[in-house]
């Protein structure tokens, strides 16, 4: 404030020449000042505005806990979806057999299979869909009762857990 008072009062003594060169000068002094003022609040902002080591860590360790939670639920849920996905694939089928009952007044015999169904445009792709496993369904005519089978993750006969075979008939209709 002093500074600033100083100029003032000095300007009285020197021309008018000299003394408009000095109120310029003390006006560019007071911009850059507020430059100066202006960048640092630009640089105290962009602190404020970030993070500091301490507030990462914790949401690196809080993130941690919340995963050490969750994924555990969430690890046995697609072999649940799997064999969802088998049933219902099952009853798709199953349909379609149905619908080739009422046509033709039987199912198809074993050895026709599930392929006798996209011959004859009762399913409408060109395949028989493979289980999520990726093998083919199993299809069982035993005089009029019919079966369709999943083999399971390992695509062999028997088995637990994700290995087991998925029968239709076992499924909740």
């Amino acid at each position: 404030a002093c500074g600033g008072l100083y100029h003032r009062i000095s300007f009285w003594k020197l021309k008018k020449n000299e003394i408009s060169e000095i109120w310029e000068i003390s006006e560019i002094s007071k911009i850059s000042k507020k430059n100066e003022i202006s960048e640092y609040s630009k640089i105290s902002k962009k602190m404020k505005k970030s993070f500091t080591l301490i507030e990462v860590m914790i949401v690196i360790v809080i993130l941690g806990l919340i995963a050490s939670l969750v994924v555990p639920n969430l690890i046995g849920q697609s072999e649940k979806a799997k064999t969802k996905l088998v049933c219902v694939q099952m009853k798709s089928l199953k349909d379609s057999l149905d619908s080739y009952k009422i046509d033709k007044g039987r199912y198809p015999t074993t050895s026709e299979g599930l392929k006798l169904l996209i011959e004859d445009r009762y399913l409408d792709s060109k395949s028989v869909p493979l289980d999520p496993w990726g093998g083919e369904y199993v299809y069982i005519n035993n005089g009029g009762e019919i079966d369709i089978i999943s083999l399971g993750a390992d695509q062999k006969e028997g088995g637990d857990g994700e290995n087991r075979d998925i029968r239709f008939s076992k499924c909740k209709k």
